[in-house]
């Protein structure tokens, strides 16, 4: 009888071991996909950022450009031609 307890009890214990291994192993492919998703966000934050700072460069860039080459006035681009 002795036998059978331990047999029984091994089992038990090897289904249990199993289960703590596969709810481990659950656990870290959990903390595996929020780092994953984390450093996605970083990315693509970072991503906009670049977007933001070249489109802010590209308008500074045009706003001096402006200033050196000032559009000509209304009436000279619109040339009145005599009768």
């Amino acid at each position: 009888m002795a036998v059978e307890s331990f047999v029984s009890f091994k089992k038990l214990m090897i289904k249990r071991n199993t289960e703590m291994n596969e709810e481990a192993l659950k656990m870290m492919l959990q903390k595996e996909q929020e780092a994953l998703r984390k450093k996605a966000a970083a990315e693509e934050e970072e991503r906009k950022k670049r977007e933001d700072e070249e489109a802010a460069r590209k308008r500074k860039e045009a706003e001096e450009s402006s200033k050196k080459n000032p559009p000509s006035s209304i009436a000279q681009q619109q040339q009145i031609k005599p009768d």
